[in-house]
């Protein structure tokens, strides 16, 4: 059973198994066996609070996934603060799925924040059946996610730099 101690909005299974269906992440995976997971394997509930590093750049241990439920955090990539999240995504990486690759950027608490902890091997306890659906679902979540940071990095280039030096960076 999932426990939720001191937690706002989210006090019940029912509305954390709510928001969960309609996270990219478990799209096209019935409730119930979102569920069944609940009760059977230990999902953590975990809280940060303001100003926490929830995840480090360069760290080589990507063995977590955490979805926000509550709160807001700061992306940052090189201590230079890119984006602000609030609302329910996944914080994860490609070393999620790869080993050998490390976090491309450091996660900050901007006030308590509540998070879904997944660990790794979780997921490999998802049926058989469904797990074909969830890595393919962490696909979707990382194409959008890039196809917004390639816009994010476009714009920022160009409010910053003059024409001739965003044709030079972009090797037009």
């Amino acid at each position: 059973m999932l426990k939720i101690s001191n937690f706002p909005c989210e006090v019940n299974r029912e509305c954390v198994l709510q928001k969960l269906s309609k996270a990219l992440i478990f799209q096209d995976i019935p409730v119930e066996i979102i569920d069944v997971l609940f009760k059977k394997w230990w999902i953590k509930v975990v809280s940060f609070h303001q100003w926490e590093i929830l995840i480090h750049q360069w760290q080589t241990n990507c063995e977590k996934l955490f979805l926000l439920l509550s709160g807001w955090v700061d992306i940052f990539v090189h201590e230079r603060r890119i984006t602000q999240i609030s609302h329910m995504t996944t914080l994860w990486e490609i070393g999620f799925i790869n080993k050998s690759e490390t976090r491309n950027a450091t996660v900050q608490v901007n006030q308590k924040s509540y998070f879904l902890e997944f660990c790794k091997d979780f997921f490999e306890k998802i049926p058989e059946t469904f797990q074909k659906t969830f890595y393919k679902n962490l696909m979707l979540e990382m194409s959008k996610k890039l196809s917004e940071s390639n816009h994010h990095i476009a714009t920022q280039l160009v409010l910053e730099q003059t024409p001739f030096q965003v044709h030079k960076l972009l090797n037009w």
